[in-house]
């Protein structure tokens, strides 16, 4: 008895002690060597690269800064005779700390005359002034470098670089002659309606990283814009090869682009001018914007206001733009031919007008409208003609339909065809009535609704309101 009762008290204790340990190691950490470093102070900070143009006539005491004061000239005459000759000092700093490099040039705006064959282009790449032995010993310190037309051409390029630090200014003297042989026939002629001494900056290889001083050997010079005032200016611009255009207010009339013009990858901001397009058959148009247009009319009485004519080849958007057509078709019609027609944030005003956009006699091949408007139209608003054996893209998101008494918003003449994409999503119907229908095709019963049932089409009909309520478009059938 007492041995079991000795036992009992041992195993107790044994107990007890085991969870007396498994108590303190609960509260234990384990320990291991340890060390720590911290890097503080790592700065990621972009440079400046900054370019400015001081210009020094006849009449400044010191260089007058372009970028401060813009409408500063650096040669304003309009009695230019034989003989006559303007002498420019410029001085091209940088208060940035990246190296750059740079580019002197001079742009016409509008139009170039003959006259620019006979005035002579002068340089030197420092600060030199006129000399009191006159005209032809002063000149004789520059360097000829050609005519006012080469350098127009591009033919006569002048480069450099700044090193902050090093070097943050150069400077330059440019001279313009007018040859003495010039005769009667160069009178009353411009070099455009003006033009620009323009300084271009882009990064230089002088700064290096990790590797090399490499990195940025492919920076290339921004695209500026050239100011045009007529037609003919933009015609002129676009065969120079011009990327940026902005036209200065007025009525340009009709542009025509003839089936010579082959154009890619331009913009022209239209900055509200009055001017109708005639695309004709030939013409090429590939990635070409057109900001801020305002046409009032059309180019006849069956056409739009931008007609794009059989047999061209058209890929086109219009951002920010107003399509008043008025007595005319619509806004936009083309005829049987390749076309990539996109809007982005347009109106289009339906007053007296049949539609906003018409396929006349052919299929498109893609036509997007991104958050554009819609109002008083008593026609349809697109009316899509021709047979479709390719695919097409149609996409309506985020558009507005409003105040009209309308025939519908689209028509197609023919089924789409295998692996098209049509998408009507995010739109909003205020006050817009349809009497054929809102969606049709041209069978016996004008208002036969779309077939999108195709299980090769690609199809979004989401998230549209009429009147403030969802709405799911009437005349669309789909699986």
């Amino acid at each position: 008895m007492t041995k079991k009762k000795t036992l009992k008290k041992a195993l107790l204790s044994s107990v007890l002690a085991l969870v007396l340990c498994f108590t303190m190691l609960i509260g234990t950490t384990y320990a291991w060597f340890t060390d720590s470093v911290t890097s503080s102070g790592n700065i990621i900070k972009s440079g400046t690269l900054n370019i400015d143009l001081g210009i020094k006539t006849g009449t400044d005491d010191d260089y007058v800064s372009v970028k401060e004061n813009p409408t500063k000239k650096a040669f304003d005459y309009d009695k230019w005779e034989p003989g006559y000759t303007e002498w420019v000092n410029a001085k091209v700093t940088t208060t940035g700390n990246l190296a750059l490099k740079y580019t002197m040039k001079i742009k016409a705006n509008g139009a170039v005359s003959a006259l620019a064959e006979v005035i002579d282009v002068y340089y030197k790449p420092e600060e030199v002034a006129i000399l009191a032995d006159g005209r032809e010993a002063s000149l004789a310190q520059l360097t000829r470098l050609g005519t006012l037309a080469d350098a127009l051409a591009g033919t006569i390029v002048i480069n450099d670089t700044l090193i902050p630090g090093t070097n943050d200014a150069d400077f330059a003297t440019l001279a313009l002659h007018m040859q003495e042989s010039a005769g009667n026939e160069y009178q009353d002629k411009s070099i455009g309606t003006s033009f620009s001494l323009q300084i271009l900056a882009t990064q230089y290889t002088y700064e290096e990283d990790s590797f090399d001083d490499q990195y940025d050997a492919l920076a290339e010079y921004p695209v500026q814009a050239v100011e045009v005032t007529d037609a003919s200016g933009l015609l002129a611009a676009l065969a120079d090869g011009a990327k940026s255009i902005v036209l200065a207010p007025g009525d340009y009339g009709t542009l025509t682009l003839d089936g010579d013009t082959d154009i890619e990858d331009v913009t022209i901001d239209a900055d509200d001018a009055q001017m109708l397009m005639d695309i004709q058959s030939g013409a090429k148009l590939a990635n070409v914007t057109i900001k801020n247009y305002a046409p009032t009319g059309t180019t006849g009485n069956s056409d739009g206001s931008v007609t794009i004519r059989n047999g061209s080849d058209v890929d086109i958007t219009f951002e920010d733009s107003t399509f008043k057509p008025g007595a005319g078709w619509a806004g936009v019609r083309t005829y049987d031919q390749s076309t990539s027609l996109k809007f982005k944030n347009c109106s289009f005003d339906g007053t007296s007008s049949k539609y906003a956009v018409y396929c006349a006699s052919g299929p498109i091949d893609d036509l997007e409208l991104y958050g554009c408007t819609f109002e008083n139209f008593n026609k349809r608003v697109i009316l899509l003609n021709g047979s479709y054996t390719e695919a097409t893209t149609i996409i309506i998101d985020g558009c507005t339909f409003k105040n009209s008494t309308s025939d519908g918003i689209l028509k197609a003449l023919s089924p789409f065809a295998d692996g098209s994409t049509f998408t009507f999503k995010d739109n909003v119907l205020e006050n817009f009535s349809a009497n054929e229908g809102f969606f049709t095709t041209n069978k016996s019963d004008v208002t036969a609704p779309i077939d999108l049932t195709n299980p090769t089409f690609t199809v979004d009909l989401s998230n549209n309101t009429k009147d403030g309520e969802a709405w799911v478009p009437q005349g669309l059938t789909v699986a």
